[in-house]
């Protein structure tokens, strides 16, 4: 009992203490409420006259973000005296960073991001020369959280590289290249201040020019957006470089994507998917797809089923299952709400490692 009663005491004070954080870290003086009132006000004039001045083009306030002292164990409502001031100029939007303690037309935009990034692929394009298999196309783009100071003229790309706060990302896309002949180890140190580079070959023209149209923040968080269209891809990391060969099997109504893997196969799939449902949903679902069990080899499993071929009309919400076996003969489950690729596949993915008896299908509610 008096261990019972000890740790009562400690999860009250625990409870007590996370109560006390968001409790200080809500409350907001009136003091605070009045300088943050002052910032929003100057960096409004001050973010408008530093675009005027920088660039000749007038610009209308969308946003102002007051930024916050970075707290510890107890967040901050203190101001820093910066904002972030989003401007509209000719229906382009971008940032500004600058003050708002004092008048002052000394900031730091992203105004130039495309024009500059763009002058940075080219520069890589030179130096990405892969030796093609047959047919050949590049097309490099650069992603970057950026905002400099420094003007671009076209000239000074060593200038506007030695301010860039943020570090770049660049997506290499290739059709019919050698991605196994070429020399990537100082790849990331001749790209410059490179945090990650994706090169991938494409499996045909038509999803060359598909992933290439893709925006490059997807290639940095989710390889299910581009797995249907590649036959291999080289992520190039800060400590380790990985290479990828992609296996595709295409089936009526699903496709299965394999990293590293050397086969698959789909067969009609037997398993009850009853238990599991009861637990997950609060309503009644409906299996609007066929169940399939999967036996493959590889690293990672990407499972692509067209929306088109589900028999469904009345469900809003569709869920990818897939459940498996786990090295401890244990039942497992994961699943995928509504996750469109081109606004065709539904989708989901799981790592195969300590996997057996994967199944999977698609349920609707």
């Amino acid at each position: 009992m008096k261990k019972q009663g000890m740790l009562l005491r400690s999860i009250e004070l625990c409870v007590l203490m996370l109560c006390t954080v968001l409790f200080l870290g809500g409350c907001v003086t009136a003091e605070q409420k009045e300088a943050y009132k002052k910032i929003e006000a100057q960096s409004k004039t001050n973010a408008v006259n530093y675009i005027r001045d920088k660039y000749d083009i007038e610009a209308e306030v969308v946003e102002v973000k007051v930024e916050k002292v970075e707290g510890d164990a107890i967040p901050s409502n203190d101001p820093t005296g910066f904002a972030t001031v989003t401007l509209k100029s000719d229906d382009k939007v971008f940032d500004v960073y600058i003050t708002g303690e004092e008048k002052s037309e000394v900031g730091k935009d992203n105004y130039q991001k495309e024009l500059i990034c763009d002058q940075l692929a080219k520069e890589a394009e030179q130096i990405c020369n892969f030796e093609a298999e047959d047919i050949y196309y590049e097309a490099v783009t650069v992603d970057c959280d950026m905002m400099i100071n420094a003007y671009f003229n076209g000239r000074n790309i060593d200038e506007i590289k030695n301010e860039i706060s943020g570090e770049l990302d660049y997506k290499i896309v290739t059709l019919g290249a050698d991605l196994y002949s070429y020399e990537v180890e100082d790849l990331r140190e001749k790209l410059w201040i490179c945090d990650e580079v994706y090169i991938l070959n494409c499996g045909n023209e038509e999803y060359f020019e598909l992933i290439k149209g893709m925006e490059s923040r997807y290639f940095f968080e989710d390889v299910d957006d581009y797995a249907l269209y590649v036959k291999n891809y080289i992520d190039i990391k800060r400590r380790k470089t990985e290479y990828v060969d992609m296996y595709r099997a295409d089936y009526d109504g699903f496709v299965v994507c394999v990293e590293n893997g050397t086969y698959c196969s789909a067969n009609v799939g037997v398993r009850d998917f009853t238990e599991w449902v009861g637990k997950r949903y609060d309503n009644d679902p409906k299996q609007v797809f066929g169940a399939y069990e999967i036996q493959t080899d590889g690293d990672r499993l990407y499972i692509y089923v067209e929306k088109d071929k589900l028999d469904t009309t009345e469900k809003s919400y569709k869920d990818v299952v897939i459940t498996y076996m786990n090295d401890k003969d244990e039942k497992r489950e994961d699943s995928l709400v509504e996750e469109l690729v081109h606004n065709k596949y539904l989708t989901n993915s799981i790592v195969l490692e300590r996997v057996k008896d994967i199944v999977f299908t698609v349920l609707a509610w």
